[in-house]
């Protein structure tokens, strides 16, 4: 039969030891004890559910050890991490060193309510969608770990407050006026009004070679949608872009003086 429990005649630490082919190690200080231990490993193998990173000492298998490599491996895809660390932090505060398998609903759920106070609905959502990424990549790298379900968190977004054309207008001229010191401040607030298509930050992601001036437009590369985005601009806009000194075509447009 598979494992066996050897008494430890080294007289140093536990008096008994389990090892179960083809790693498992595991000290304990009765017999009994050993012998439940090893029922146990011989049932997850007569099952087939038996995973030897289970028992390893270093834990390759906890949620804060596989977080923090998800974390890294974000960091080369997403520019903007702060929301997925302060996420994934809050989520290893709670989960721990915990089985990423032994993880499901009602955890999450007992995780939703852990969060600070006077967080929001959408907040608290948005801690899910964090999670849910993380646990999709977790089963994508090991096929042995099945997707657990998610709760739901109901929230309604409020409505944005907007201002008439003409006042927006006047902001506008009043950014203009006291940033004479970067004119490009003004420019992408005039940009962003005008051009609706662009969002924020795929506007601080164009960079110099992105502009195709004898076109008149610009190539949004950086983009939610992942595919070419080509916005054409105002004759007013591709003569704002002129006025500037051409830069290498790997710097950001709108960077430091």
């Amino acid at each position: 039969m598979k494992g066996r429990v050897y008494p430890n005649k080294s007289g140093k630490g536990a008096p008994y030891f389990v090892k179960f082919p083809p790693k498992v190690f595991r000290r304990f200080w009765s017999r009994e004890e050993a012998e439940r231990f090893l029922t146990g490993l011989r049932y997850e193998s007569d099952r087939g559910t038996f995973d030897e990173r289970d028992y390893k000492r270093d834990q390759p298998l906890s949620f804060a050890s596989l977080a923090g490599k998800w974390i890294e491996s974000r960091c080369g895809q997403v520019r903007d991490t702060c929301h997925l660390q302060t996420h994934m932090g809050r989520a290893v505060d709670f989960f721990g060193s915990r089985n990423i398998k032994n993880i499901s609903y009602g955890e999450f759920e007992d995780f939703l309510i852990s969060l600070p106070g006077g967080l929001s609905n959408t907040t608290k959502a948005r801690h899910l969608e964090t999670l849910h990424s993380f646990f999709v990549w977790v089963c994508k790298r090991d096929r042995k770990i099945p997707l657990p379900e998610f709760p739901k968190v109901r929230y309604q977004l409020g409505w944005r407050k907007t201002i008439d054309k003409e006042t927006q207008q006047r902001i506008i001229e009043e950014v203009k006026r006291i940033s004479t010191h970067n004119p490009k401040i003004w420019i992408g607030i005039k940009w962003l009004a005008t051009y609706i298509s662009i969002r924020p930050v795929e506007l601080i992601n164009i960079k110099e070679g992105d502009f195709d001036l004898s076109l008149g437009v610009v190539n949004v590369k950086y983009n939610k949608e992942r595919k070419p985005k080509t916005v054409p601009l105002l004759d007013e806009d591709v003569a704002l872009v002129r006025a500037f000194p051409r830069g290498l075509p790997h710097l950001y447009f709108f960077r430091h003086r």
